[in-house]
C-alpha cells in the first residue's frame, strides 16, 4: 500500500517546495519489506519504518483481520443459535428485537442519536394522546430522537429474522410501511437478517416522503459489537476502535502539513 500527499500540478507557482508539498512517502512497510528494504523514507521529513516496524505492522495486519474474520463467525453463530433455541417464529423475532434495542443504544451511530429505545406496546402505553391502535402494526420497536428537527421526534423501527439468503417482498412491509407514514414518526429503520429487499419492495421505498433505511444481515455483521461477548452474555459490548497504523499516521501526518502550504493537493493510498 502506498500513499502520498502532493499538491495538483497545475495553477501552482513553480516552487521547489511544489515539488514534494512537504512530504511523500514512496515505500509503505509492506511494500519495503516485499522488496528486501530495510526502511522506507518520506522525502523532507525523512520519516523511516525500521525492519521490526515494519514486520509489526504487518503482524498489527493480520491480527486486525483474523479478528474482524472470528467476530463475523460469532455474529453468523449467534443467528443460528437464535434459530435453534426458538420454538416458534414469534419466540425468534423477540430475541431479535432484543438485540436491535439494545445495539441502538449503545453502538453509534444510533446512540448518539436516539435517548431511548422501546417496545411498541411500551411506547404506545405511555403516549395515549397519539390515538395508538394497540393491534400488532408491523412497528416493533420505537426510538426517541435526541435532537428531533421538527414536531416529528421519533423513528419506527422493523426487525425481520428471515433466512440469509431469501429477500423481503412487497407485502412483507407494506404494512409497516403504511402505518408509520404518521406526523410523529420522523424517519423508518428496517433490521432484517436477509441479503434485503426484492425489486417490488424496493419500488415501494422510492420517494417516500418519511425516509426508510435499510439494515441487510451484512450491515448487522459490520456494527461494532463484540458479537461473541453477546452470545455468551447477551449484553452488547463496543469493539474498541481501531488504532492508525504507523503508515497510515504517517499519511495522515504528512497530508496535515501539506494543507499547511497548500489549498488544496492529493491523498494517493492504493
Amino acid at each position: 500500500m502506498s500513499d502520498q500527499y502532493s499538491p495538483p500540478s497545475s495553477d501552482l507557482p513553480a516552487t521547489d517546495d511544489t515539488a514534494i508539498a512537504n512530504a511523500v512517502t514512496t515505500l509503505s512497510p509492506e511494500e519495503a519489506a516485499a522488496q528486501g528494504i530495510t526502511e522506507a523514507v518520506t522525502t523532507e521529513e525523512s520519516t523511516t519504518f525500521s525492519a521490526q516496524e515494519i514486520t509489526t505492522t504487518s503482524e498489527e495486519v493480520k491480527q486486525a483481520d483474523q479478528q474482524e474474520s472470528d467476530n463475523n463467525s460469532a455474529f453468523d453463530q449467534l443467528l443460528q443459535h437464535y434459530r435453534d433455541l426458538a420454538s416458534t417464529p414469534r419466540g425468534l423475532g423477540n430475541s431479535f428485537e432484543r438485540l436491535i434495542q439494545q445495539a441502538l443504544l449503545q453502538v453509534p451511530p444510533y446512540s448518539l442519536r436516539f435517548t431511548q429505545v422501546q417496545t411498541y406496546k411500551e411506547w404506545q402505553s405511555e403516549h395515549p394522546e397519539l390515538l395508538l391502535s394497540e393491534v400488532d402494526t408491523g412497528i416493533d420497536l420505537v426510538a426517541t430522537l435526541r435532537e428531533p428537527l421538527s414536531s416529528a421526534r421519533f423513528v419506527a423501527i422493523q426487525c425481520k429474522f428471515y433466512r440469509e439468503h431469501s429477500s423481503l417482498g412487497m407485502k412483507d412491509i407494506a404494512t409497516f410501511v403504511s402505518v408509520s407514514n404518521t406526523p410523529f414518526f420522523a424517519e423508518r429503520l428496517l433490521f432484517v437478517t436477509n441479503t434485503g429487499l426484492n425489486t417490488h419492495a424496493q419500488k415501494l421505498l422510492v420517494n417516500q416522503e418519511k425516509p426508510i433505511q435499510v439494515v441487510s444481515v451484512e450491515g448487522l455483521r459490520q456494527l461494532p459489537i463484540d458479537w461473541a461477548q453477546y452470545l455468551e452474555n447477551k449484553q452488547v459490548t463496543s469493539l474498541p476502535k481501531r488504532k492508525l497504523r504507523p503508515y497510515q499516521e504517517t499519511a495522515v501526518s504528512n497530508t496535515i502539513n501539506g494543507f499547511k502550504a497548500y489549498d488544496r493537493g492529493k491523498l494517493i493510498m492504493a
